[in-house]
């Protein structure tokens, strides 16, 4: 697909090419980056991206000025520098907050009684604070009756936040406008119990859950499985772990397979009633 000034498939195929290295000394500016004459790019296919990027990229602000950054599926790209050999490094981050896009509440693609078993399960298998990752439309904090000094959620959509804190008013300050990577220095002392229900996990960097499984906390993720997508979120961007991904980045973790979803927990859960929805929890 020819865009003015550059052809959008090439870039695809220049970015599949690329291994994306992680800025580990930046872990609160989640990103990743390539350097020329250090990656599968050549001079020339660099260049290319580059003009691309300079010459074509959107302007927005970051700080207190504005830089072009060119979005291609899920993922926002921009350099430090304009179009000359002195700007060696393409950097990406992952588009967080185009959940945006839609009005809040937001489709739920799963019943009000399968988020009552993922919360009570969750309460009662682990026993201590929440970190939930994708707040969404506060369902969790409804059907769990937790307190607000043992829960902290995230969310990167504003309008998520927004929503939360109407109806949870006693949470108000126990949420943030925050990517789960841009947060992670709320989890990584392992204090709470790190959740991402109903395939919320599966839009969360594999960097950063690896960093969950290296800090030995406690976790309850769930994934979509393989080939599964919600009809209402087609255009969103996941990150399409497979079941060897997973048990890659959590080798000592528990898995249970459901119909639709992949729950990779630290600890066996202690499954809760009602569980009446046919199939949910068939192994």
């Amino acid at each position: 697909m020819e865009n003015e000034g550059y052809d959008i498939d090439v870039l695809r195929e220049f970015i599949a090419r690329c291994e994306w290295k992680w800025a580990r000394t930046m872990e609160e500016v989640p990103h990743e980056y390539i350097y020329r004459g250090r990656c599968a790019l050549t001079d020339k296919e660099f260049y290319y991206f580059l003009n691309a990027q300079v010459y074509h990229g959107i302007e927005e602000w970051w700080g207190k000025g504005k830089r072009p950054y060119l979005h291609i599926d899920g993922y926002k790209y921009w350099t430090m520098g304009g179009y000359g050999p002195e700007n060696r490094t393409m950097n990406r981050q992952k588009e967080f907050d185009e959940f945006n896009v839609f009005e809040w509440p937001i489709p739920c693609n799963y019943s009000q009684q399968e988020m009552e078993i993922m919360a009570l399960t969750i309460v009662k298998t682990f026993g201590k604070s929440v970190f939930e990752a994708g707040i969404a439309n506060g369902d969790f904090v409804k059907m769990s009756g937790i307190k607000p000094e043992n829960y902290y959620g995230v969310d990167p959509a504003k309008k998520a936040v927004a929503h939360f804190r109407i109806g949870a008013a006693k949470f108000y300050q126990r949420c943030s406008c925050k990517s789960f990577e841009e947060a992670i220095a709320k989890w990584k002392n392992g204090e709470s119990v790190v959740i991402a229900l109903f395939g919320t996990a599966s839009y969360l960097m594999h960097q950063y859950l690896e960093r969950l499984n290296e800090i030995g906390g406690d976790y309850c993720l769930m994934f979509y499985r393989e080939g599964y997508t919600p009809d209402e979120y087609k255009e969103m961007h996941h990150m399409g772990y497979t079941k060897s991904d997973l048990h890659r980045m959590f080798p000592r973790a528990n898995f249970y397979n459901h119909q639709k979803y992949i729950t990779v927990s630290s600890q066996k859960l202690i499954w809760q009633q009602p569980i009446t929805v046919p199939d949910l929890f068939s192994q």
